[in-house]
């Protein structure tokens, strides 16, 4: 039937409002894929810090509010960021008598719609085309750091939330006015980015400098919207120096996450892992995004803004790369200035075509070649921590006198949220002078339960527990004291 150029001329323009609503209902889908997790199965990707999180809000639920954060016997003060999401659940939670984690993940799911529906709005005030807001909101929702972490009990979906509605409010004023409310929004919400990641003041203020430098030059200073900018940075920032003042032990595992003589040294292996790291959290689009950064001179002032707060991001990366390569919720942040550049740069591209349906044929093969995945979407929903854990959490628990356990190995904080361990007693990967120390805990203090991962090659047999019996063993080895009583019938272990 012709040639290609022919064929592109069958598609008609009309098309654009079904691939709209296509876009919208694979959005859709995304956010029901996410539902999957919504489960108090601590055995996810990350389920180490929801973990943390979890017995934070615990604390919370026993202890009321105080000025800190409390994992089982570790205090910390507020010297980086206030566990909101941990406060949510553990508010929500004492009022409906729901578990803490299925709460704590509720939250963020719904914190995670709040989201997609302001940066639809957001790409509808930069773009001014629905089609376009719409590819914004695909490309936003189905990058695989968000589409994983939107699920998760972290502070994250929160406050990537605030940083959305920052930068809708922000620029829909210069656009259209400000809204009803403006000034005390704009301040609310900059407030409660600080308060759930001070770092992420990066992904807000640089995007207002373009336009404050431009009403500084025109001495048109709206010296409203300075000060609701200014005050909640001043503010939270303010008592979290002070609290890393007064508190600098608690403040010393993020320092070292900063970049530091070793890493100047292995530049190179850095390197690769941060690489890799971001292309699993972003998948193909990656490209797309360098291409979109080329694209710099071309960009419409609305969208220059995303270019600084992506510079930042850089620079961020840079300066804590030990803690980057790491923990991929560094980066969350940073899918709002990265989808709404990758959308810019995919609609550039399709100008290469004069068409309008030629434009639409284009659209829709950049984004099936540079979205990501099935694999990558599975491995985002994969398990990082084997079932065993369910069913020893399950086994322990049916039992009395559960309250002393010593738990050795990748899974210790899971068991630690479960059973209460002391911090001492639940121990990632032990080395030689841990060991030692665990055997001084196994001779000195009675334990209910040993849980070992059988990853620790040679830790089982060191210990020599001869006053304790194998009741489960697959990836972990569970042993019981010989002291306890046996369980009742009908409740074998």
């Amino acid at each position: 039937m012709g040639n290609w150029r022919e064929r592109l001329l069958l598609v008609k323009p009309e098309s654009r409002v079904l691939i709209t609503y296509g876009m919208l209902l694979g959005v859709v889908a995304l956010h029901v894929l996410r539902l999957s997790h919504l489960n108090n199965d601590l055995i996810y990707r990350h389920s180490w810090g929801e973990s943390q999180y979890a017995m934070m809000a615990k604390a919370y639920q026993q202890k009321g509010f105080f000025w800190g954060t409390l994992q089982v016997d570790f205090y910390t003060a507020f010297t980086n960021y206030i566990p909101v999401s941990s406060l949510l659940a553990a508010l929500v939670s004492s009022v409906l008598h729901t578990d803490l984690v299925i709460t704590g993940r509720s939250i963020s799911y719904i914190f995670s719609l709040f989201t997609a529906l302001y940066f639809y709005k957001l790409a509808g005030v930069i773009f001014k085309d629905r089609l376009k807001s719409a590819t914004a909101l695909f490309v936003f929702t189905i990058i695989p750091i968000n589409l994983y972490f939107s699920m998760f009990f972290y502070n994250e979906p929160i406050h990537l939330f605030f940083i959305v509605l920052f930068c809708y409010l922000f620029i829909f004023k210069q656009s259209n006015g400000a809204e009803k409310y403006y000034y005390i929004t704009i301040s609310a919400a900059l407030f409660f980015v600080m308060v759930t990641k001070p770092t992420s003041v990066i992904f807000c203020l640089p995007l207002a400098l373009p336009y404050i430098w431009q009403d500084l030059k025109r001495k048109q200073v709206d010296y409203r919207e300075l000060s609701s900018l200014l005050l909640p940075v001043l503010l939270v920032g303010g008592v979290i120096v002070l609290n890393r003042v007064m508190h600098p032990d608690h403040f010393r595992v993020e320092s070292a996450k900063l970049i530091d003589h070793e890493v100047l040294l292995n530049v190179g292996y850095y390197a690769v892992r941060m690489v890799k790291q971001l292309s699993f959290e972003f998948s193909g689009f990656i490209p797309l995004f360098l291409i979109g950064v080329c694209l710099l001179h071309k960009a419409p002032r609305a969208v220059a803004g995303f270019y600084l707060t992506s510079l930042c991001y850089v620079m961020f990366v840079i300066l804590l790369i030990k803690g980057a390569v790491v923990h991929q919720y560094y980066s969350l942040p940073f899918v709002a200035s990265f989808s709404i550049i990758v959308t810019f740069a995919v609609f550039k591209m399709t100008e290469m075509f004069a068409g309008a349906g030629a434009k639409l044929v284009l659209l829709l093969v950049v984004l099936a070649v540079f979205s990501p995945r099935i694999v990558n979407v599975k491995k985002a929903f994969a398990n990082e921590y084997p079932k065993d854990i369910l069913e020893i959490c399950d086994l322990i628990k049916k039992e009395k006198g559960h309250q002393r356990v010593l738990a050795l190995g990748k899974g210790h904080m899971i068991f630690k949220y479960h059973f209460d361990i002391p911090s001492k007693y639940a121990i990632y990967e032990p080395d030689s002078a841990k060991l030692n120390l665990v055997k001084s805990y196994l001779n000195t203090q009675d334990f209910d339960y040993v849980i070992i991962s059988n990853r620790l090659k040679g830790v089982n047999e060191s210990l020599r527990l001869e006053r304790y019996q194998v009741i489960y063993k697959k990836d972990f080895t569970v042993y019981k004291s010989i002291q306890l009583p046996e369980p009742l019938p009908g409740r074998s272990l």
